[in-house]
């Protein structure tokens, strides 16, 4: 007896993988600025920075120097494959792309500066220049 004979006209979905991760990522996104925002701060700062792993490995450091390494290579592998095989192969395909991605570097890094010039946190300007990608991967999914 077939699973299909069973389920009564409707198709049953599964769960799109690059959907899940893009919720994922807002989602802890959402979480990581309510608690560093709030009164949780002292225990968002516990997690991440006082929870060691191993030696004095902790859980900021497994996220910035494994985990995001680990994202941009294989971001850095698809773009080769796209300017080599793909939608970035040709010069008319891939100009477009090329002027929107130095837009999503210039653009973050110029409101960054623009709200913290001369304060202590303007040496944090890589952080919108390089984390815009991990959000633009959530939002442009190819289906």
């Amino acid at each position: 007896m077939k699973l299909e004979g069973k389920v009564t006209g409707r198709r049953l979905k599964q769960v799109n993988p690059e959907i899940l991760t893009s919720i994922l990522l807002v989602s802890a996104t959402i979480l990581a600025l309510i608690m560093s925002n709030t009164g949780l701060r002292e225990e968002y700062h516990y997690v991440f920075n006082d929870i060691k792993i191993f030696g004095e490995f902790n859980l900021h450091l497994l996220i910035n120097d494994l985990l995001m390494a680990i994202f941009f290579l294989v971001v850095g592998c698809e773009i080769k494959y796209e300017i080599l095989h793909g939608h970035l192969s040709s010069v008319k395909k891939a100009a477009f792309p090329v002027i929107a991605a130095c837009g999503g570097v210039a653009l973050p890094a110029i409101i960054f500066l623009m709200s913290n010039y001369n304060t202590r946190f303007s040496n944090g300007i890589g952080i919108p220049i390089s984390t815009d990608i991990a959000f633009a991967v959530g939002v442009f999914i190819r289906s």
